[in-house]
């Protein structure tokens, strides 16, 4: 996971209106696959990820992706949710391929990776989201791209953490096709594995002491997080309302870095 944002340069920027939206149904581009059944990944395990808030009295980053995690599926099966996780303890630490072959293996066409986030600078702060370029599926990315826009959101709205942006990154590795593959390796594995969609979700940084003592340091605040991401994923795929947030988006905030040394404009 690439954590320490603003000490690389930046290079491009594209905005995303070129991705086509869709209106999802159950169902994506891999019928065996039920997009709303929830494969949660707790970014890390083992004792890895960032370490800024144990200097605050605080805990290692899987620590607090895990707690999040936990959370957001207790709300998601509250509401009838089908979720999968692909680890329960921080006593391991799954692969990429491993991590979606468990949302593959259980019929779940949606992954969401929580994570906590890091930077050399200590004013970066806020919730953010990696989601996957438009090569390849372009429908996954679409759904993607909504999917962390309405989970930001909710972030936002019910937590009050401070939304800084969204972004795709490319890698060096291409894809079947022959188009540039996504740099994190949870996103390209989505791909790989033919997900529906998938998203890596930063809730705040380990290295701002506003984040942690304000957040992480707050166990109320935790469960808030993660019952903001089980929202924005109701909210996303219409569960509980009328008509799909899929259908609303607008990805006009969402830029694009040929990385993953370049990462853009983050955290002023």
């Amino acid at each position: 996971m690439l954590k320490k944002l603003l000490s690389f340069i930046i290079v491009t920027v594209m905005i995303l209106s070129v991705i086509p939206m869709v209106g999802v149904s159950a169902k994506g581009d891999n019928p065996s696959l039920d997009t709303h059944k929830i494969c949660l990944d707790p970014g890390h395990g083992a004792n890895t990820g960032a370490t800024g808030a144990m200097k605050w009295g605080g805990e290692q980053e899987d620590y607090y992706n895990l707690r999040i995690s936990n959370q957001t599926k207790k709300v998601l099966e509250e509401h009838g949710v089908s979720v999968v996780m692909t680890r329960t303890s921080n006593s391991y630490s799954p692969s990429f391929a491993e991590r979606a072959a468990t949302a593959v293996n259980n019929g779940a066409g949606t992954l969401v990776s929580i994570h906590n986030n890091s930077s050399d600078s200590t004013s970066a702060n806020g919730c953010g989201a990696f989601i996957t370029n438009p090569n390849y599926l372009p429908n996954h990315a679409a759904r993607s791209s909504s999917l962390g826009d309405a989970i930001l959101t909710r972030l936002t709205k019910d937590v009050g953490v401070r939304r800084w942006e969204m972004y795709y990154v490319n890698g060096s590795q291409t894809y079947p096709d022959g188009s540039r593959a996504d740099y994190y390796g949870i996103l390209r594995q989505s791909k790989m594995h033919w997900l529906n969609a998938s998203v890596i979700i930063e809730c705040v940084f380990q290295s701002n002491y506003n984040d942690v003592h304000n957040y992480l340091l707050n166990p109320s605040k935790v469960i808030d997080m993660g019952t903001a991401i089980a929202n924005g994923i109701m909210d996303a795929y219409g569960i509980g309302k009328e008509e799909q947030y899929f259908n609303n988006i607008d990805t006009s905030n969402t830029t694009c870095v040929n990385g993953p040394e370049m990462l853009v404009k983050l955290n002023k």
